[in-house]
């Protein structure tokens, strides 16, 4: 609970994830989506997204990436 992951973006990798546990709150883009165990979302690549554990248990989800021989992060600095 309260872990998170800041605003960054992958430019070349469109990814995938679904929630296994918990529930937590998603940035991507200009939107914010409450998700939780079940649900899946799609980012597509060059999009900025985040992440917060808003609930009060652990969050477990899977992310599904392609294989890329670069795997580049890029994080907001605003």
């Amino acid at each position: 609970p309260g872990g998170k992951i800041p605003k960054h973006m992958h430019p070349e990798i469109d990814h995938e994830q679904y929630v296994l546990k918990g529930r937590m709150k998603i940035g991507i883009g200009d939107e914010v989506h409450s998700i939780k165990a079940g649900d899946a979302v799609y980012i597509p690549a060059g999009t900025f997204h985040w992440y917060v554990n808003d609930g009060d248990e652990d969050v477990e989800f899977i992310c599904v990436i392609p294989k890329k021989n670069e795997y580049k992060t890029i994080y907001d600095k605003g």
